[in-house]
């Protein structure tokens, strides 16, 4: 489920660069991890820009805001929701973090068109910490509540080992999925980016420990057949190398 929503949430964040360059004139290219605009003015440059982590976080705050809801379906529905939530949020706040070290990437580009002082952009990259140490925190009881048993979740020790089981392992095998299928890298970031965003896995497991009120939910689901999930990300991994890579021109409809 990271592997897959990570992916869907690359993907839905270069669109909406893509779009919001159509929606400015420009007849984008649209690839795996960037778009090629052309023709646009530095103000259109910077609204492309945030446009791609703006998604980002409308997409996590509505995942987490449907998330309560999911309990009627599977549990691994209710994994991919939540998964969702989180890699809408992390790469929100993902890229105020770089903004002073990439000048060029999404929100650094925005603080390169405002000429913010380089204080505002490591206050940005102070509350984009934060904000990921809290998104940790937050996603620590809906991570437990998805475990299929009372006894997963029951001591301190439990709970710690199930948010390793659940968060940590996968996001280290999805991410390690991701960047096989986007090597060789391009940039940097389309590598270091995976590779970090599990991170606030670890603040859930440390707080883990103190979520002695937190009770198991998918026991009431069921768990659902995985085979249609691996075949999504499948298809989007087949997609994103072999579609998206090479790059697809938008253009507004005559």
């Amino acid at each position: 489920m990271f592997a897959l929503a990570l992916t869907i949430t690359t993907i839905l964040h270069e669109l909406a660069h893509a779009l919001a360059g159509v929606a400015l004139g420009s007849q984008p290219i649209l690839h795996d991890t960037f778009v090629e605009h052309h023709d646009l003015s530095p103000g259109g440059e910077a609204l492309t820009a945030v446009a791609g982590p703006l998604f980002s976080l409308i997409q996590g705050v509505l995942f987490f805001l449907v998330l309560p809801k999911m309990h009627p379906f599977s549990s691994l529905a209710q994994q991919f929701v939540l998964w969702m939530a989180i890699h809408g949020l992390v790469n929100f706040f993902g890229y105020l973090i770089n903004a002073p070290f990439a000048p060029h990437g999404d929100i650094g580009a925005v603080a390169r068109y405002l000429e913010l002082p380089r204080t505002v952009q490591f206050l940005l990259l102070a509350a984009g910490v934060a904000a990921n140490i809290l998104i940790g925190i937050i996603a620590t009881k809906p991570l437990l509540e998805l475990a299929p048993s009372p006894e997963l979740i029951s001591a301190s020790s439990a709970r710690m080992d199930y948010v390793m089981h659940a968060a940590i392992a996968p996001w280290l095998l999805g991410a390690a999925i991701v960047i096989l299928v986007r090597y060789p890298p391009r940039f940097a970031i389309t590598v270091i980016y995976p590779a970090v965003s599990g991170l606030f896995a670890i603040v859930s497991w440390e707080h883990a420990a103190t979520l002695s009120d937190v009770k198991s939910q998918a026991v009431l689901a069921n768990r659902g057949a995985l085979w249609p999930w691996i075949i999504v990300l499948v298809l989007l991994l087949v997609l994103f190398r072999f579609v998206l890579a090479p790059g697809v021109r938008l253009s507004r409809a005559t």
